[in-house]
């Protein structure tokens, strides 16, 4: 491996996130350590050669793929929550940002993604927002009682 290739690795797998690159069909060329462990493959070579519709999420497969054809037609990044299944069939919430993937010549080969699972943090927001709510109804139960 060269040293550009060392520090590049060393970058994805640093990144607290899943990313992956895919080819214009869905293929898996590519993803750091965290998305093949996600996806239950020790290492990221098993993700290569596979499609949305070959792993865990496979039910959400076709909501996956419109976004992927959308962003490589538009030739625009978007961001969007997804909601998938890992390996051991636990549902996870993501904020995916999805953008094109050039070749040298400025021609779309593919889709690149970084997913970040939000799945806890959307457990607390909303475990806070109900319990605003319960007190609410509480100061208004208690004022209506004076």
């Amino acid at each position: 491996m060269s040293k550009e290739e060392l520090v590049i690795d060393n970058i994805l797998q640093s990144v607290p996130g899943c990313i992956y690159w895919k080819d214009v069909n869905g293929v898996y060329l590519g993803c750091n350590q965290k998305e093949a462990e996600t996806l239950g493959f020790k290492y990221p070579k098993g993700v290569v050669g596979t499609t949305d519709y070959d792993l865990s999420w496979n039910c959400e497969a076709d909501v996956l793929r419109k976004t992927a054809e959308r962003v490589m037609h538009n030739r625009v990044s978007e961001e969007v929550l997804e909601k998938v299944t890992s390996s051991n069939d636990e549902k996870i919430l993501a904020l995916t940002r999805k953008s094109p993937l050039y070749d040298g010549k400025d021609n779309v080969v593919g889709v690149i993604g970084v997913s970040i699972d939000i799945t806890d943090r959307k457990k607390r927001e909303e475990a806070k927002t109900k319990l605003k709510i319960r007190e609410g109804l509480r100061k208004i139960a208690k004022e209506k009682e004076e």
